[in-house]
């Protein structure tokens, strides 16, 4: 799957989050950074994590490799959107694990310039061990 940032740039914000779930399904770490601004940021349970387009496209790419296509299955709960702010909880299931999960999106002009994902208290420990820093 690739994407346009110029289409991008002409969709909804519920359009813009449902391509970044559908990038995340297909491990298309590309599809997925094109989603973001250039200086797009994601935190994770109020810990930055990453920051810039290339670099969350480097991260998903590395994140996406420990997985094979089928490895991942998501579920998206209702899109609330209000303006340029979206929110979704959604069902994972990854290699038979099932979770929950809440993402908000602050979506401008088509691109994500935020995401906040928040997760359990393991995968915060993940992130920090990884060199996530604070804000």
């Amino acid at each position: 799957m690739t994407h346009d940032v110029a289409s991008a740039a002409l969709a909804q914000p519920a359009e813009v989050v449902v391509a970044y779930f559908a990038a995340n399904t297909a491990l298309d770490a590309d599809a997925v950074g094109a989603l973001f601004a250039p200086d797009g940021e994601m935190v994770v349970n109020g810990v930055r994590l990453r920051a810039g387009r290339q670099i969350v496209t480097e991260h998903y790419r590395q994140w996406m490799t420990a997985f094979a296509p089928g490895d991942i299955a998501t579920t998206l709960g209702p899109i609330l959107t209000d303006g340029e702010y979206v929110a979704v909880q959604i069902e994972i299931i990854t290699r038979g694990e099932k979770a929950w999960l809440g993402y908000f999106f602050l979506v401008r002009d088509g691109l994500i310039n935020r995401l906040s994902t928040y997760v359990n208290i393991g995968s915060l420990d993940d992130a920090l061990a990884s060199g996530a820093r604070r804000n």
